[in-house]
């Protein structure tokens, strides 16, 4: 994510590569590396130069040469959609947990950007609080306090019960803070840039701190044991046992990699798995978060996949969450062992309804 410009314009290909219309794509040419709906792949795609020569299978079967990781040390899950939420959002960039039922949502926009809101039993959302200001990333803190990143190098905070932001005194100068993460051992650590918008033509120029509760920075995680560069965007930021695991965006289209830091050094870099990804169809992870059992969950909103990583980084899981109707899926987060919500975004050339869901869903309880 270069900036917010360029986010607001992020939308998920919900639809053929043929048709360009139907969103029901439930096959895949492996020579060509299209995907499509059931009508092209009968109608459309024969009449392709050479097409008798291809190999048509469907989503979920695919497999490329290029391996990112191997078939056998993971599988697949479904989802079950259970409940289904229309926000005011055209994104859902968060979903933060207050209590049982109140959580704290936002967009990129500057109107009706950061809510809090209950989830209701017949399906509505209740508004509790609105707050028109920006917000690019946000995160809660174990004080039930509200952080907020806004693309300059100070973050900003609001006070459990209170109604406004205020400074804080997390600071990233001379850098320019995007993604944020508060640890169960009461440490804020943000990601940042030197600069928007981010070059991607040139490696480098993100960085990940580390700080205690008043603000002074422990850790500066920057370059690896070589001295090359870690990241160029931070995108997102999770912990588990102990584990920092960053997602690492590298071009301006999004293609990224999760990266795990143990004990400061790098571990594990997850690239995405073959039965999703390939060169037309790249992983492309959007958000970070992890599960009661303390994996960690990953989704992108570009493949409508969500893919399930062990706290060491290593892959355990994946599914297609189109299979439950579940498109564009952005945000994530587990509110109970075997439930996940999750925050979606607007297919693109969307126009009937400009509002994006949010999913309750069950998952596996072994996730």
């Amino acid at each position: 994510m270069a900036s917010s410009k360029s986010i607001n314009k992020r939308q998920f290909p919900s639809l053929c590569e043929l048709c360009k219309v139907e969103t029901k794509i439930k096959w895949k040419c492996t020579n060509c590396d299209l995907l499509m709906c059931d009508q092209c792949k009968d109608k459309v795609h024969p009449k392709l130069k050479k097409s008798m020569e291809h190999k048509v299978i469907p989503i979920g079967k695919t497999r490329t040469p290029e391996s990112t990781q191997d078939p056998k040390t993971a599988s697949s899950f479904k989802i079950k959609a259970v409940q289904e939420y229309t926000t005011e959002l055209s994104v859902v960039v968060a979903i933060l947990q207050c209590s049982e039922n109140t959580f704290w949502i936002h967009d990129f926009s500057s109107e009706k950007s950061i809510q809090k809101i209950s989830l209701q039993n017949d399906s509505r959302i209740k508004v509790l609080l609105n707050l028109k200001e920006f917000a690019f990333r946000t995160a809660l803190m174990g004080n039930g306090d509200l952080l907020v990143s806004n693309e300059t190098s100070n973050l900003k905070i609001m006070k459990m019960n209170a109604t406004k932001l205020t400074a804080s005194v997390y600071n990233l100068n001379p850098y320019i803070a995007l993604s944020l993460h508060c640890s169960s051992d009461k440490k804020v650590i943000v990601g940042g840039t030197k600069k928007l918008p981010i070059d991607y033509s040139v490696s480098g120029g993100g960085v990940v701190i580390v700080m205690d509760l008043q603000g002074h920075h422990e850790v500066v995680y920057e370059f690896d044991k070589n001295k090359k560069p870690l990241f160029t965007n931070p995108a997102g930021i999770i912990t588990s046992k102990g584990n920092i695991m960053i997602i690492n965006q590298i071009t301006s289209d999004f293609k990224g990699r999760v990266i795990t830091l143990e004990k400061g050094v790098v571990s594990q870099i997850y690239t995405g798995h073959n039965d999703v990804n390939c060169k037309n169809h790249p992983f492309k992870p959007e958000q970070i978060a992890t599960t009661q059992l303390d994996n960690v969950i990953i989704s992108d909103m570009y493949n409508n996949t969500i893919h399930v990583l062990d706290n060491s980084g290593h892959l355990l899981f994946y599914c297609n969450t189109m299979e439950a109707g579940v498109m564009g899926p952005a945000s994530l987060t587990c509110i109970k062992q075997g439930k996940l919500l999750i925050g979606c975004s607007i297919p693109k050339l969307s126009a009937k309804n400009p509002n994006a869901k949010i999913y309750e869903v069950d998952i596996p309880k072994y996730i």
